[in-house]
Formats: structure tokens, C-alpha cells, sequence
């Protein structure tokens, strides 16, 4: 798949097309730390890869990843498309 040249600044989704072409070809664990991202918002280096379970609320499934400035809170979208974001 080629990568798509973006400013820095430039906050961008995938498209629900998007997303299901990087699905089919993404293998294990790459794809479920592809989902991580996709339903939770975290930011794959900074949260996803550094989460713990201590960072993760179990009464209300939510994960509380750390970040430079405490904690921040994280809502999962729905299991709709893209464009429910």
C-alpha cells in the first residue's frame, strides 16, 4: 500500500474503504494493534504500545493510557464504519 505525503499538522481518518484494505493485509499482532487504534483513538507509539492493564478501567472498558500530562480518557467508537468518527 503506498504512503500517502502529509503535512505534520494534518489530522486525517481512514476511509471505511481505507480501513478494510489495510485490514485484509495487515497479519498478526500488527493487525490487532491496527484495531487498538481504529476503536479507541490511542496514538499507536506513544499509548497502544506502552498500554497496561493497570491502564485500563475493567468496570467500564475504557483504557486510561499515561501520558507526559497525567492521564487521558478514552471513549471506543462503535464497530460502524469510519465514518462514525
Amino acid at each position: 500500500m503506498k504512503k500517502l505525503e502529509e503535512s505534520q499538522g494534518c489530522l486525517r481518518y481512514l476511509s471505511a474503504e481505507e480501513e478494510q484494505r489495510l485490514l485484509a493485509v495487515a497479519t498478526e499482532p500488527l493487525r490487532t494493534i491496527i484495531l487498538v487504534g481504529i476503536y479507541t483513538g490511542l496514538r499507536i507509539a506513544a499509548e497502544a504500545l506502552t498500554l497496561r492493564w493497570e491502564n485500563i478501567d475493567l468496570r467500564k472498558g475504557l483504557p486510561s493510557p499515561p501520558t507526559r500530562r497525567g492521564r487521558r480518557q478514552v471513549r471506543f467508537r462503535s464497530t460502524g464504519s469510519s465514518s462514525t468518527r
